[in-house]
């Protein structure tokens, strides 16, 4: 999907003021906020901006980064105090090893993979966590593109410690779920 059309697509379900993103802010993300010290953190795709507000309560100097100007404006309303950026995330102009965390939260886009691995510095963290094929296999209209293979994600990043793990398929939600701390050298 080209970046206007995606951009059209989040704008118009951001338009609707009952349009929440059907995720509470993430516990496994809390706890993993909170077991690094305070530094620079930036979350891809960050919507309404709850997750990037979970993160700022511990401590970190968040940017928010969001194709959608519609769900920005909601998140500057909700939480003043996020640094919030309208951006195509493929197309970020940021210099590679500047932050301490990394988050991205069911938005998919493998292309981001080898940026991320980037963005992180040496001993920092990323947190990343998204659908995996069974949410497509619990919900058929949901698109298998979005959806992680088993595996996948722990495979893309298998050269960095682990600090975090799950991969879950449950009746209410099938996710992997990756915390884990970039190499120092």
């Amino acid at each position: 999907m080209s970046s206007a059309a995606d951009q059209a697509r989040w704008n118009r379900k951001y338009g609707d003021p009952a349009f929440r993103s059907g995720h509470a802010p993430n516990p496994r993300l809390a706890a993993a906020a909170r077991a690094l010290p305070p530094g620079r953190a930036l979350e891809l795709a960050c919507g309404l901006g709850d997750n990037a507000a979970l993160v700022a309560a511990a401590g970190h100097r968040v940017v928010g980064v969001d194709v959608s100007e519609v769900g920005l404006a909601r998140a500057r309303a909700a939480h003043p105090e996020l640094l919030l950026i309208q951006a195509d995330a493929l197309r970020l102009p940021l210099a590679p090893g500047g932050w301490d965390f990394v988050i991205c939260t069911y938005y998919l886009e493998r292309a981001l993979f080898p940026w991320l691995r980037a963005a992180v510095r040496p001993g920092g963290a990323l947190f990343f966590e998204t659908f995996t094929e069974a949410e497509h296999r619990r919900r058929p209209d949901f698109p298998v593109g979005f959806c992680l293979g088993t595996g996948e994600l722990r495979a893309a990043f298998a050269d960095w410690e682990l600090l975090a793990w799950a991969e879950e398929a449950d009746p209410a939600l099938a996710y992997a779920s990756l915390f884990a701390r970039r190499p120092r050298k």
